[in-house]
């Protein structure tokens, strides 16, 4: 029994830790492509992808991309109603009540 039991500890932590470097990976995706992308439209969907990884994987600096995504959300006037809530979890998540 105590065999399973660190099998299963071994396991869940590997499990974890192989999930965890997917993320930043897909973070660091995720801010390569708003940066070589054109098209405002794709960006901001983008910028929504990225701000929800931020809800998965803390981050020191996702306040950094919070800003840019609502100003060019509201400029296009395109899925600001998701990227201010996608921003309101990012905030929640770093523990800043006020802004979120």
């Amino acid at each position: 029994m105590k065999n399973i039991f660190l099998l299963f500890l071994t396991f869940n932590f590997t499990w974890s830790t192989i999930n965890c470097f997917a993320q930043i990976a897909k973070i660091d995706s995720l801010i390569a492509r708003i940066n070589k992308t054109n098209d405002d439209t794709n960006k901001v969907k983008l910028y929504r992808k990225l701000l929800y990884q931020f809800t998965i994987i803390p981050s020191d600096d996702p306040e950094k991309y919070v800003l840019p995504a609502i100003s060019l959300s509201e400029k296009l006037d395109f899925d600001v109603f998701k990227i201010k809530v996608a921003s309101g979890r990012v905030y929640w998540k770093l523990g800043n009540w006020d802004l979120a």
